[in-house]
């Protein structure tokens, strides 16, 4: 597992403080809740293996929403409370990342199963 990049890394403290500057001087909004956890998801998000670190029961990468989804089980989640929260984090996340990054592509029409990564 690749390890989390450090609260005090100077990569995290960069994208919280364009995330901040955005957020007060273009939208008008001062919430560091929302800012903080931006920059922790850019931060997590900054290798690959970060982005597709959820695993199915028999350790498959789950790269696609529609897997994470519709997965039963996941390899170490056994609590099924703990597994949906798991899960719907990923989608959340995983979704916020990439229509971040390409938020042309939502105007476009998809193939396959997650429209938002191909």
């Amino acid at each position: 597992m690749i390890a989390r990049i450090g609260r005090d890394h100077p990569l995290r403290k960069l994208f919280g403080g364009i995330i901040e500057h955005v957020f007060q001087t273009e939208l008008g909004i001062c919430n560091p809740r929302v800012t903080d956890y931006l920059a922790d998801l850019l931060a997590d998000f900054v290798h690959v293996d970060r982005i597709y670190n959820l695993h199915d029961v028999d350790g498959t990468k789950l790269c696609e929403i529609s897997e994470s989804a519709a997965s039963t089980r996941l390899g170490a989640v056994v609590d099924d409370a703990r597994r949906r929260q798991v899960v719907n984090r990923f989608i959340g996340d995983f979704s916020l990342f990439w229509t971040g990054l390409y938020p042309e592509q939502l105007r476009l029409r998809r193939r396959g199963p997650d429209r938002l990564r191909e």
